[in-house]
């Protein structure tokens, strides 16, 4: 009956604004983009004019986290609105024991084996959204399985630069390197010194206006800002004077970082710029967001990648840094300007956001929320606790972690030590509060512990080989 109401009232906001029913839906994903990376977000030295533009003219969403703190996992919740662990898919893929073919002699454990690819079983959100007749394209990164499984497998109309792997071997034609004779596929090599994301937002547009007569998904996946970190040049010697300003900083940063990023608010100002020109912007619905925290990879004080400060840590862990990111949603007329929202929001919800905007319903068991009465109608989701398990090693342990309301409690598996932290006080969780509260510690564990056991989650297993080394 809720999905109904909603329903209703998404219609009836469309009817009254003559506009096309159901509204087209554009979903960007930029891969690795901390929640700290972008102006509207607090980052003053980079220039995000266009996004910032998108968040003000929407719902920017303050508490928005990714389903995981690395990329496969996340995007198969996206692709699904399941919980990585429902779908088997924990690690990036291949992983890292996975790449390496075992353990490492110092990893007290051997990771538990995870799905190489999205199960065709699964029904993605481009299947959900095929019965309401939409148009659907995935232009990007997919890193969710190879041939036999690729967007196409998965119910997408059109996939352009989606393949097996994580990253490109370079951002330019012909998005080759000599590490790397891979190339990522099925986009053609064309043009000369093109540079991906760019090349990227070429396709997109014209996916775009070859469907303005029908509502269309479109899944624009960026390669950006994930590593090789390779800067338009324009915008790198932009950055490159611009620190040059900073250089007493206690922080320096990477000029093709920020380079990477002005890149894709270019490439979103282009975007928004054809719908407007087009007159679609009012029906269509922009959800853009990240696949997990901002990479912090250091060099002393030099910062390669992500700053994700007042958050601690980054990618790969399961710190505030690796797992809040930005996120917001557009749909001028329907939802109001303007609004920050402090909502708790997890990567699951955009599968039931988006098809209850599509008008279709789901008869199978998924575990996100639907946005679309928060977004409409500034509705409580009234969600307490997420939970997430991450049994791999990266750049941290194997671990669990839980977010109860203003607490939150993270789990090492080869320890089994804990941290319990205050959200609300405490953003960058500076202050374990374990020993001062021990019985809500005990309590969160318990609840990971009871969400692990009924979600049959995968928990790594004794290395036969360990050794700790000299200490």
């Amino acid at each position: 009956m809720r999905f109904f109401t909603i329903l209703v009232l998404v219609l009836t906001l469309c009817s009254c604004n003559s506009r096309t029913t159901p509204p087209n839906i554009l979903l960007i994903v930029v891969d690795d983009l901390g929640y700290s990376d972008l102006h509207c977000y607090g980052n003053e030295l980079v220039e995000t004019p266009n996004i910032d533009r998108l968040a003000s003219e929407g719902v920017r969403f303050t508490s928005a986290y990714a389903s995981c703190t690395v990329c496969s996992p996340t995007r198969a919740s996206l692709m699904t609105g399941r919980n990585p662990v429902a779908v088997n898919i924990t690690d990036w893929i291949p992983g890292n024991q996975g790449y390496r073919k075992g353990p490492r002699a110092h990893e007290k454990f051997i990771v538990p084996r995870f799905n190489q690819h999205l199960p065709l079983e699964e029904i993605t959100i481009a299947e959900k959204l095929a019965e309401a007749g939409y148009s659907t394209a995935s232009i990007g990164k997919w890193h969710l399985g190879g041939k036999g499984f690729l967007p196409t497998n998965q119910g997408f109309d059109l996939n352009v630069a989606g393949y097996h792997k994580g990253r490109p071997p370079s951002y330019y034609y012909p998005y080759r390197s000599e590490r790397r004779k891979d190339t990522i596929t099925p986009l053609e090599l064309t043009g000369d010194s093109l540079y991906l994301t760019d090349r990227l937002t070429n396709e997109a547009i014209h996916f775009m206006g070859m469907n303005s007569e029908k509502p269309f998904f479109l899944y624009l996946p960026f390669y950006s800002v994930h590593t090789p970190l390779e800067g338009r040049p324009d915008l790198v010697e932009k950055y490159e004077i611009r620190l040059a300003d900073h250089q007493n900083d206690s922080i320096r940063r990477n000029p093709h970082f920020l380079a990477m990023t002005e890149a894709v608010d270019e490439n979103v100002g282009r975007i928004m710029q054809f719908l407007e020109e087009k007159e679609m912007d009012e029906n269509t619905v922009v959800i853009f967001t990240s696949d997990n925290g901002g990479l912090l990879l250091r060099n002393g004080n030099f910062i390669r990648a992500s700053w994700n400060h007042p958050l601690r840590e980054g990618k790969g862990t399961l710190y505030e840094g690796g797992l809040r990111i930005p996120a917001m949603v557009r749909w001028p007329g329907t939802i109001g300007s303007g609004r920050i929202s402090e909502e708790i929001i997890i990567s699951t919800d955009i599968y039931p956001t988006v098809a209850a905007l599509a008008g279709v319903s789901i008869n199978h068991e998924i575990e996100g929320n639907s946005l679309l009465p928060h977004l409409v109608r500034s509705e409580s989701l009234d969600r307490e606790t997420l939970y997430w398990h991450y049994p791999h090693y990266h750049i941290g342990m194997p671990g669990g972690a839980v977010r109860d309301g203003d607490f939150k409690l993270i789990e090492y598996y080869e320890t089994g030590e804990i941290e319990l932290y205050n959200l609300q006080d405490n953003i960058g969780e500076s202050h374990n509060l374990t020993s001062e509260l021990p019985e809500r510690a005990e309590e969160m564990r318990q609840l990971l512990h009871d969400w692990r056991e009924k979600n049959q989650a995968q928990m790594p297993t004794p290395n036969p080989e360990y050794n700790p080394g000299p200490k």
